[in-house]
């Protein structure tokens, strides 16, 4: 896993060609409030965590997709957002390879 930067999705397959929601803004935020990530502002389309960004779409709610970006060492930005996916059962797709990660 070498990339700096992972869509998430939902593990849940939904009809051919369609995104299965990942769950609502609100839902979301407070999931990963927990986790030590937040937007800087409430309603914000960026939040930030240790050692990532997680761009949603603008006025996307519910979410179907997620962009995660590194900011920092890629030790941190790893294990911090494959912990993530593994609690809040999200899919991480390298863009790079097309690489699915269901940890």
């Amino acid at each position: 896993m070498a990339s700096s930067e992972f869509v998430v999705q939902s593990r849940q397959k939904g009809e051919p060609g369609m995104l299965v929601p990942i769950g609502t803004r609100a839902e979301i935020e407070s999931a990963l409030a927990l986790l030590n990530t937040a937007p800087e502002a409430p309603g914000g389309d960026v939040l930030y965590g240790p050692g990532f960004e997680m761009h949603f779409t603008a006025g996307q709610d519910p979410v179907l997709q997620i962009l995660v970006t590194q900011t920092e060492d890629s030790s941190i930005f790893r294990a911090t957002i494959w912990e993530i996916a593994k609690r809040l059962h999200w899919k991480l797709i390298d863009p790079g390879s097309e690489a699915h990660y269901n940890p």
